[in-house]
């Protein structure tokens, strides 16, 4: 059986505006304004990951914790408007590398 698998790379700076821009849209309490430094797995919910952000302004950092779905909406959404299709029926994860959040879609035929 055919499998494909295709890795979608954000750097963080995308990653980021993906993530904010989707948290606008739902009318859901904005992510701070910052630079997105750091992405790691929550140990205490392997369902989510926490974004570090440094305000460039105030000196200060934010925590913030996301669920895994959340984010890969905002990833995926990010893909529509770039114009990187998506195929339907695929499974979507996500995987954190060094300085970037990749998008992983594995399709079965």
């Amino acid at each position: 059986m055919p499998h494909e698998d295709r890795h979608i790379y954000f750097n963080y700076d995308e990653a980021y505006k993906a993530i904010y821009t989707l948290s606008v849209e739902k009318g859901l309490t904005k992510t701070p304004l910052g630079i997105l430094t750091l992405a790691e797995p929550n140990r205490e919910n392997q369902m989510e990951i926490i974004l570090t952000l440094e305000n460039g302004r105030s000196g200060g950092v934010d925590s913030i914790k996301y669920t895994k779905d959340f984010v890969i909406a905002a990833l995926m959404s990010a893909c529509r408007t770039a114009g990187i299709p998506l195929p339907k029926g695929s499974n979507k994860t996500l995987e954190l590398a060094q300085d970037k959040i990749v998008l992983r879609v594995q399709l079965l035929r």
